[in-house]
């Protein structure tokens, strides 16, 4: 994927879907410390399928194979997407800029090396994560374009701070 200012790739979409119909589920909570009322079902991703017939997606990087995989689990039943809850993905600046005024100059920015080497950007509800290596993660998009709107922001602040 690529947006006007930086390309990136997208890592994983945790999705929602809805199985109709009864499901039968084998939960074996003999090795958990704690309860945990869904079957996990790991076949290209991970599936948390819950016994009111609610499924979380995990581990895919394209929801069409999340539903397709779905629905070769229950081939019975009908499987329907419910929204995205997560995108997650990474890029990479291919510049140089002054990470001291990033952080001097914007409040959502913050930066703690002690505790973590990186700087966290909030912009309109995403998380960038920025290292010093140049790579970005970007998380808590629901839509590919709040990525690429992000990633524009992004650009627009770093590349007049430009070492």
């Amino acid at each position: 994927m690529s947006s006007n200012s930086h390309s990136y790739t997208i890592d994983n979409i945790v999705s929602l879907w809805k199985i109709d119909g009864s499901i039968k589920l084998d939960i074996d909570n003999s090795k958990r410390k704690k309860k945990f009322n869904a079957q996990v079902i790991r076949k290209s991703g991970v599936f948390l399928v819950f016994a009111s017939g609610k499924v979380i997606a995990t581990g895919f990087k394209d929801v069409t194979k999340a539903g397709a995989t779905l629905q070769e689990i229950y081939p019975d039943n009908k499987v329907s997407f419910v929204k995205v809850v997560n995108i997650t993905a990474h890029s990479f600046v291919p510049y140089t800029f002054n990470i001291r005024e990033l952080i001097d100059s914007y409040d959502d920015t913050t930066y703690e090396p002690e505790i973590y080497p990186a700087v966290y950007i909030k912009l309109n509800g995403l998380t960038l994560i920025y290292y010093s290596t140049g790579s970005i993660i970007i998380t808590g998009a629901k839509e590919l374009p709040q990525i690429d709107d992000a990633l524009a922001q992004f650009s627009r602040r770093t590349v007049q701070m430009g070492i």
